[in-house]
């Protein structure tokens, strides 16, 4: 018996989610209703289906059919109030999972919409927003949705975003984003190798911008950057522009201009010296030469323990931060690093 082909002008595929969406707008069979509340605090009412729902989120599985329902007796839920999404996200929400149509009015839309996705486990509709995040990827989104990649470890997006990162840096740190991220996403673009730049200039202005505008919010916001302060080359700065800045205190400024670092490590300032401190320390600790031993020296000395008392210190210090990338070191402990420093310079006169 031959096949028999049956075709039909419409996807029957189609024809099928057509209906469904039409249940979510004309309420039929609605055995759920929400409540959510907007803005001015009115509360407004969105009836849904339990079956379509669960089918496609496991948090509204468990919810209307749980195992705590099934053997507990307990009622399944039929007005269910949301407190933790928007009205607007919640129905965009609703209605991807029926088949329409959805557009974001906004890149922050977007970063909301994947987050209510992930509250209720809906798998397609944070792929679909995810993949809308790669497709709309620019400068003056990518640091808001690589937020949205480091808090749901998307590290695709992550990684696509630190590309623009490098590509883009003057626009980023021109954007208005910029100064509403967090100061770990700061240090972390200014710590990035490769960037962009018209000038050193862009990363002082960029920062002073961010600093001025978050003190009024958090008094320790200069503290929490300092790790971007002193990853910029300052002594690539016109003279006038080192006289002005914020990020440098006098004496740093004259250190610089003059060229000159005070001996008196007490008096040495956050900033520019802890930058050359942390240069000259981290030249000869990243070397795979130890100048304590007398016989075995191709290692570092961060790992020499010819010198018991010597191993002890460096350990102690080293174990606070788990690396050795002294810029990030409080001034305290690089104090400390560069002490051991003048020690080991003893044995390599060299060195100096």
């Amino acid at each position: 018996m031959e096949n028999i082909k049956i075709t039909s002008e419409e996807d029957p595929r189609e024809i099928m989610n057509s209906k469904i969406t039409n249940l979510l707008t004309s309420g039929v069979h609605c055995d759920v209703t929400f409540l959510l509340k907007d803005e001015k605090g009115k509360f407004s009412k969105i009836k849904a289906h339990k079956l379509i729902l669960s089918a496609a989120s496991e948090v509204f599985e468990t919810m209307f059919y749980g195992e705590v329902v099934k053997n507990n007796g307990v009622k399944q839920e039929d007005q269910v109030e949301i407190k933790d999404i928007s009205a607007l996200i919640f129905q965009m929400l609703l209605n991807f999972i029926y088949g329409k149509k959805i557009e974001f009015p906004s890149f922050q839309t977007l970063v909301e919409f994947y987050g209510a996705a992930h509250i209720y486990i809906c798998m397609d509709a944070m792929n679909f927003a995810s993949e809308a995040m790669l497709k709309t990827l620019s400068f003056w989104n990518a640091l808001p949705f690589f937020e949205t990649a480091v808090l749901y470890d998307l590290s695709y997006l992550k990684g696509i975003c630190i590309e623009v990162f490098t590509q883009e840096t003057s626009n980023i740190l021109k954007s208005s984003e910029f100064l509403f991220v967090s100061p770990d996403i700061v240090n972390f673009i200014f710590k990035l190798k490769n960037k962009i730049l018209d000038s050193e200039l862009d990363l002082v202005y960029a920062l002073e911008r961010y600093i001025h505008v978050n003190m009024k919010f958090d008094t320790q916001i200069e503290e929490k950057v300092q790790p971007a302060i002193n990853s910029i080359d300052f002594s690539a700065l016109p003279t006038d522009e080192i006289v002005r800045t914020s990020l440098l205190t006098t004496e740093a400024k004259k250190d610089l201009i003059d060229g000159n670092i005070n001996n008196d490590l007490s008096k040495v300032v956050p900033s520019i010296s802890i930058r050359k401190m942390a240069r000259k320390v981290h030249a000869v600790y990243s070397e795979n030469y130890c100048a304590l031993c007398p016989i075995q020296r191709n290692h570092s000395p961060w790992d020499c323990y010819h010198n018991s008392e010597w191993a002890e210190k460096i350990l102690e210090i080293y174990e606070k931060y788990n690396h050795t990338f002294v810029m990030d070191y409080k001034f305290n402990d690089l104090k400390g690093i560069y002490e051991l420093y003048r020690e080991y310079c003893n044995f390599n006169e060299n060195l100096y």
